[in-house]
C-alpha cells in the first residue's frame, strides 16, 4: 500500500460519515505524520471520491450561523476559513448568500425582543458583535422598526 493509499484510508476512518473540509483533513493527515505532498494528493483523491466537500462544509457553517447567530458575510468568510474550506470555494458560496442588509434584518427578526425604539442600542450592539457595521445596522434597524 502506497503512502497516499495509507493517508486516504486514515482520512476516511477519521471522516466517517461526517462532513469534512479539505483544510481540516489536510491538517489531520499532517498531524498523523504524513508528508505534505502525500497529504495534498490524498486530499485530492478524497475530493474525487466525494469524501471531502468544501461546499457542504460551508453549508454546515451557514446552518449553524443562522437565526440569532446570523453573522455578516465577512465573518462568515472567516468562519469558512476556520473550518478549513478552500478560500475560492468560500468566496463562491459567499457570492450566492444574501446581502449583509438582509442578513442583519434576519438577525433582528430572530432576536425576539420587544420591537420598541428604546432597544435600539441592544440591537445595534448585537449586530456589531456579529460583524455588521454601525451605519448598516442602524439603517436596517430603522427599516425593521418601520415594518413592525
Amino acid at each position: 500500500m502506497s503512502g497516499i493509499d495509507t493517508a486516504v484510508t486514515a482520512a476516511i476512518k477519521h471522516i466517517g460519515i461526517g462532513t469534512a473540509s479539505s483544510g481540516k483533513t489536510f491538517e489531520f493527515l499532517r498531524k498523523k505524520g504524513f508528508d505534505e505532498s502525500v497529504c495534498r494528493d490524498a486530499v485530492e483523491e478524497l475530493k474525487k471520491r466525494k469524501y471531502i466537500d468544501d461546499r457542504k462544509a460551508c453549508e454546515k457553517v451557514i446552518a449553524y450561523r443562522s437565526g440569532k447567530k446570523t453573522e455578516s458575510r465577512a465573518y462568515m468568510l472567516s468562519r469558512f476559513e476556520q473550518a478549513g474550506v478552500e478560500k475560492s470555494v468560500g468566496l463562491d458560496v459567499l457570492s450566492s448568500m444574501e446581502s449583509d442588509s438582509q442578513r442583519c434584518y434576519e438577525l433582528f427578526s430572530s432576536l425576539g425582543l420587544d420591537k420598541s425604539f428604546d432597544l435600539r442600542e441592544e440591537y445595534l450592539t448585537c449586530a456589531a458583535r456579529r460583524g455588521f457595521g454601525y451605519e448598516l445596522s442602524s439603517a436596517v434597524f430603522d427599516l425593521y422598526i418601520s415594518d413592525v
